[in-house]
């Protein structure tokens, strides 16, 4: 069964329980306390700033609070924002004492279970992406067709008659986040050398260039310009860039599972970024490296300078030879061999 029935045939079966949850329009003079349940993830995360920020536009004298994982708590560190661990069940709970007039669910897919938290904290409003049939959850319940990050946000913005232009995410660090990254560095003796950061990852494992050609392309880049890598992801993917780093045989920091700051001060230390499309790709760009990323053609990313993307259906056409060549052009080089 493929996900796409799946989720037409689920929202067929939840349509009638709507009956029992209507609509109920927004009283915005009303509104003194907003609860935000934030997806855990960096695309996301890296546009929080500039939603609560239109948010906070429309409802100048509502508090605002989060429910979010470790990547919001990491971005908000130093703003004392207040903030409840999305991954402790029960203070998350708790949160139905505080009576917020509006719940706002981020997540724009098919995900029951923030849903149905958003319903449990019983305020006035709940508001959330319908889709999949996870609308009968909520009273404000807009539908989108875009795909990407910000869609689902600025739905819910304009939803709530906010103004709905995101800001070019931007990501604030400090003199400790690049210590530690240095130190990172300096302990693989790679601190005098230019880095390339490599990420090999990506949420789906179809739209991901292949494991292999990242090593062969390593190679090729250590020949021409003598760089040393950083190869970054989850703490879930350590051993997929072990290998990727042993068959490179290359100077390589395995940059696994890192605090988004930490990872963020080490790709900013990079000449060049090369990755799928993913949210590290976003960080990059939002930190302005120069990045490189091999997409299937019915993906999307906005245009951003110093990004380059080399689009096929398939993407085992594009090869480690197209790659090298457009990233030596990237890196300053004119290497033909």
């Amino acid at each position: 069964m493929s996900n796409a029935f799946y989720l037409s045939a689920r929202a067929a079966l939840l349509w009638p329980r709507r009956l029992f949850h209507p609509t109920i329009p927004l009283k915005h003079e009303e509104v003194r306390s907003i609860l935000l349940i934030c997806p855990d993830k960096l695309g996301e995360t890296l546009l929080l700033p500039s939603f609560l920020k239109n948010l906070r536009a429309r409802f100048p004298r509502a508090q605002q609070s989060l429910l979010a994982g470790p990547f919001p708590q990491q971005l908000f560190a130093e703003e004392h924002l207040d903030i409840t661990d999305s991954r402790d069940m029960e203070a998350a709970l708790r949160l139905k004492d505080r009576n917020c007039d509006l719940v706002l669910d981020l997540h724009a897919g098919p995900e029951l279970g923030p849903a149905k938290l958003c319903a449990e904290l019983g305020s006035r409003w709940r508001a959330g992406i319908d889709t999949g049939g996870r609308g009968y959850l909520f009273n404000i319940r807009p539908k989108t067709q875009a795909r990407g990050s910000a869609a689902g946000m600025q739905t819910l913005l304009a939803a709530l008659g906010a103004e709905t232009a995101l800001a070019t995410p931007d990501l604030k660090l400090f003199p400790e986040d690049f210590a530690a990254a240095q130190a990172r560095l300096v302990l693989e003796g790679m601190a005098q050398t230019p880095a390339v950061t490599i990420h090999p990852g990506g949420l789906n494992p179809e739209r991901r260039w292949a494991q292999d050609n990242f090593s062969g392309l390593m190679n090729i880049l250590r020949h021409w310009h003598g760089v040393s890598f950083i190869l970054l992801g989850s703490e879930d993917e350590k051993q997929a860039l072990m290998e990727i780093a042993a068959e490179a045989q290359t100077p390589a920091l395995i940059a696994a599972g890192l605090n988004l700051r930490v990872a963020a001060a080490l790709i900013a230390s990079s000449k060049l970024f090369i990755g799928n499309n993913s949210g590290p790709l976003e960080l990059a760009r939002a930190l302005g490296v120069p990045t490189l990323c091999a997409m299937n053609a019915e993906d999307t990313v906005p245009p951003a300078e110093k990004s380059t993307v080399l689009y096929s259906q398939d993407l085992r056409r594009i090869s480690v030879s197209e790659m090298a060549q457009t990233a030596d052009r990237l890196l300053g080089g004119e290497q033909q061999p």
